[in-house]
């Protein structure tokens, strides 16, 4: 990574900040402000498209300094959305950021007269097509420089978003509810044979260093995970990051006993049955009614979201039994028909979930996939294990079908 070796922050630079956040450059000068003097995003925000601005800053600090009288200098940029729900998380970041400077960069911080100690900030934001919807990442990556000819520190904070602007952790967005073994492990598999990473690695270190939460980012086949520099290895060799497909969160049985594909097609329909089965603690033996039918396509298709938004259409196919010609009410708990004729799909409480752990295939294409019936969201601090649980699935010309779900 570059060093950021600057004093102050000119026009120029300014420019180049916000081509490489945004697709064209703009032309918009920098406004410095003290530390606690915030400029309002549209004085100083580039048009990027695609739903949001770039806002650039220099904030001087100690609070009430300038340019020729700062002991420290912030630089950086940051996304303005369209969705103002978005804008929540940003501003928290960048609340988080001062904090950190003033409480441990600051106090650290000797001026030149050449040379402003600094962090510079630089933003990227990239989008992520899942089957449950689009998901964006913000990642702002931080270097702290103290001396002009010295070292420069790097790290990344990362924010992952749904539609929504809800805020999303590695176990949401996978669904699975305790990632961080199964991610430990991914990583091991990937250094284990390599001389670049301590000897003595274990699983256990590696879980040590991960933050699902602010350290991964999501990608339409996958996702990427960011270590902090001398985690795994020499700190000379900077942030690690390791990235893998979404296949490798699945459970151990797929790709033996199933494809990926496959249990990418029945894992909406385990968790609506949960969702649909969990609230009553009721097995299902055929085709869901009433208030659970509802339960079952709201969250085939929220997938662990809060909210979305769907058409008629898509709404009903959720409602996949060979044999049954019935529809699903078009309004219960969670669901709602609006006038533009798209249903708006919500989260209802209490949550549930399945956890798959073991799957068997008879010579009749019969598949059962055993596993936990979860209370709580992937993600949910008070996520816990209610009760053993196993579904039941028909294969009909190359597809499975969901035939039962029993709560044991």
């Amino acid at each position: 990574m570059r060093k950021a070796l600057f004093a102050i922050i000119s026009p120029v630079l300014a420019a180049a900040l916000l081509f490489s956040a945004c697709a064209k450059p703009a032309e918009q000068p920098v406004t410095d402000v003290t530390a606690t003097e915030a400029p309002a995003p549209e004085e100083t925000a580039a048009i990027c498209g695609d739903g949001y601005t770039v806002e650039v800053k220099t904030v001087y600090y100690p609070e009430g300094s300038d340019k020729d009288t700062a002991k420290f200098m912030l630089a950086l940029q940051l996304p303005v959305f369209e969705n103002t729900a978005m804008n929540e998380a940003i501003t928290e970041y960048e609340d988080e950021l001062n904090t950190r400077i003033t409480s441990e960069q600051l106090p650290l911080s000797e001026r030149t007269d050449s040379f402003i100690p600094n962090t510079k900030v630089e933003l990227s934001v990239f989008r992520a097509e899942l089957p449950q919807g689009e998901y964006t990442n913000i990642m702002f990556t931080e270097t702290v420089s103290f001396l002009e000819d010295g070292e420069s520190e790097h790290a990344r904070h990362l924010i992952v978003m749904d539609s929504d602007g809800n805020e999303q952790s590695l176990a949401s967005v996978s669904g699975l509810y305790s990632p961080e073994d199964t991610v430990a492990q991914q990583i091991w598999n990937i250094i284990a044979d390599d001389g670049n990473y301590y000897s003595d690695l274990t699983q256990d270190d590696i879980e040590e260093h991960l933050d699902l939460y602010n350290g991964f980012s999501v990608g339409d086949e996958g996702y990427t995970v960011y270590l902090p520099a001398g985690a795994v290895a020499d700190e000379s060799m900077g942030e690690q990051e390791f990235s893998f497909g979404k296949s490798a969160l699945y459970p151990g049985f797929v790709g033996d006993v199933i494809t990926a594909d496959e249990y990418t097609q029945i894992l909406p329909m385990l968790n609506a049955a949960a969702a649909a089965c969990g609230p009553d603690f009721t097995s299902l033996s055929s085709v869901p009614i009433g208030d659970q039918s509802v339960a079952y396509c709201r969250e085939y298709w929220l997938q662990g979201r809060d909210s979305r938004t769907v058409t008629q259409e898509e709404y009903r196919s959720a409602y996949k039994f060979p044999l049954s010609s019935s529809l699903p009410p078009e309004e219960g708990p969670g669901v709602e028909l609006k006038d533009d004729g798209t249903v708006k799909l919500t989260r209802v409480t209490p949550f549930y979930g399945f956890q798959s752990e073991d799957a068997t295939l008879k010579e009749n294409g019969i598949l059962t996939v055993t596993g936990v019936l979860m209370s709580g969201a992937p993600g949910d601090a008070g996520a816990a294990a209610a009760a053993s649980a196993s579904a039941m699935f028909t294969r009909l010309d190359g597809e499975y079908y969901l035939s039962s779900f029993e709560i044991m």
